[in-house]
């Protein structure tokens, strides 16, 4: 369905990579993923999302959760 890799330092989460199945796309899987990152990770304040290739559709639901896509290509 998916994953996401994430990890925190310094009060800064990083989320370096969700991979969510083409079938699961507007399903919740990707707001359910984000939201047990940030009860993972309750000491951060921030996050960051760092991606490698991110899809029109992923940069869109990036920006819906209030999240810069900055370093994202």
């Amino acid at each position: 369905m998916g994953t996401a890799i994430a990890a925190e330092r310094g009060g800064l989460g990083y989320i370096w990579g969700m991979y969510i199945s083409a079938a699961q796309y507007q399903n919740g899987i990707g707001r359910a993923l984000i939201n047990e990152i940030q009860h993972l990770l309750p000491s951060a304040k921030h996050f960051s999302v760092v991606g490698l290739q991110a899809s029109p559709d992923a940069r869109a639901f990036i920006k819906r959760l209030f999240f810069s896509d900055s370093g994202m290509r």
